[in-house]
């Protein structure tokens, strides 16, 4: 729950927001267990009669416990690959979105006041990361 929920007025962005969001629960209710929305998303997508590499056991077992019909591939060591392997072009990529980022938060932090709201917050760090990825690609 947001600690400043009700005290500021919804914007007409928040307010299409929670609209959407609780006509959406109204079709598809939260799953009680993380398990279950795995398998529920993997059934939406069509993936679960499908191949299904994983890199956590907990992902096997859950798709075992729920019958899964697809193939259960070991998938940890090509994706630890892909985490691990950079090229340059990835390394640079990261490292200007991180300076982006850090400057965002920054910018954020230096401007804070007692009693701002998350959504104040939240639209400042927005502006700021606009502002400082802009500044990256000039």
């Amino acid at each position: 729950m947001i600690a400043d929920r009700g005290v500021e007025p919804q914007s007409a962005v928040e307010y299409r927001r929670d609209a959407l969001t609780a006509s959406a629960l109204a079709v598809e209710p939260i799953q009680e267990h993380a398990g279950g929305a795995l398998v529920r998303a993997l059934k939406a997508m069509g993936l679960w009669s499908g191949k299904i590499a994983f890199d956590h056991a907990v992902i096997r077992e859950v798709a075992e416990r729920h019958g899964c019909p697809g193939m259960l591939i070991p998938g940890d060591n090509v994706l630890r690959w892909i985490r691990i392997k950079k090229s340059p072009l990835e390394l640079d990529l990261m490292r200007r979105g991180a300076g982006a980022n850090a400057a965002a938060v920054n910018a954020v932090v230096s401007h804070l006041r007692a009693g701002a709201s998350y959504s104040e917050t939240r639209r400042a760090y927005a502006i700021e990361s606009a502002r400082a990825a802009t500044a990256r690609c000039l």
